[in-house]
């Protein structure tokens, strides 16, 4: 009969230490829509994040990040934390759904590569007025700018070939030498000459082609190699379909925005703000 006893008191008490455990997790950030909205921000939705007391991380904390438990940008918010002093942040996100969960990370330095010191999640009901998937889901806004895939101009294509040309002539000409340890030395020398030469010509050529339509704040990019894209501002993404949004890389700053782009893919992104919600 005492071990039964014993056995219910440490059922109870570990059932409501699992308890207390979740209701600490939920509680440690609670999100909002905000009651005044931003024009500035749109198509993203204004919100208040609310981050409570994270004992001794807080003087470790450098910023939080936020990002759609089904995929979308990542936003980084550079952030001060006292120590039992709840903090409000204001917020831009995208209300693409009514009822979203948001993944919620504290970070100890200010990008998305930070170690993650503490990870939650909070969830965020929108009001019916203020959900717009159409700005951020469009395949007919797409569909418009459909365009061939850029490739190399003619000019890096002929620089290309002639660079090829000097090098095999060089080659042949070492295949002239008949001592071999030389013969050996001289091939060395070309081929890092000729890597050297490549990655300094690389780095100079224009990899990422923009186009801008002022008259619909439209930004199409696309590349001709894989290369991480960095713009000053924020952007926000526009998707063929709801399966693009979990292979979203966008990273947004309070002041740019960064992505990796990839070869023959074609991205389109909108400037924020317009006169009316």
């Amino acid at each position: 009969m005492g071990r039964d006893v014993n056995f219910v008191k440490i059922t109870y008490v570990v059932v409501v230490s699992l308890l207390v455990g979740s209701v600490s997790a939920q509680e440690a950030a609670t999100l909002r829509p905000a009651s005044d909205q931003s024009l500035a921000a749109w198509p993203y939705r204004t919100a208040e994040l609310h981050l409570h007391e994270r004992g001794s991380l807080s003087s470790r904390v450098s910023a939080v990040g936020l990002r759609w438990q089904l995929g979308g940008p990542t936003f980084i918010h550079p952030i001060t934390v006292v120590q039992n002093v709840p903090l409000t942040l204001r917020v831009s996100l995208p209300a693409i759904q009514v009822q979203q969960v948001y993944n919620i990370d504290l970070l100890a330095g200010p990008d998305a590569q930070a170690d993650v010191l503490s990870s939650t999640q909070a969830t965020i009901v929108w009001p019916d007025e203020l959900v717009n998937p159409g700005a951020f889901i469009d395949p007919i806004t797409y569909g418009s700018y459909v365009a061939p895939l850029p490739s190399w101009p003619r000019r890096t294509k002929l620089g290309v070939l002639l660079a090829a040309v000097l090098v095999c002539a060089a080659m042949s000409s070492v295949a002239l030498v008949r001592r071999c340890r030389l013969q050996l030395i001289l091939i060395l020398i070309v081929v890092a000459l000729a890597t050297v030469a490549a990655i300094f010509w690389g780095s100079r050529q224009t990899s990422v082609v923009a186009r801008y339509r002022p008259d619909e704040r439209l930004l199409i990019l696309s590349t001709r190699r894989t290369v991480q894209w960095s713009n000053p501002g924020q952007l926000a993404p526009i998707y063929f379909n709801m399966q693009d949004v979990p292979d979203d890389t966008m990273v947004i700053h309070p002041d740019r925005t960064t992505l990796l782009l990839h070869p023959r893919q074609m991205l389109l992104l909108r400037r924020l703000g317009r006169s009316q919600l």
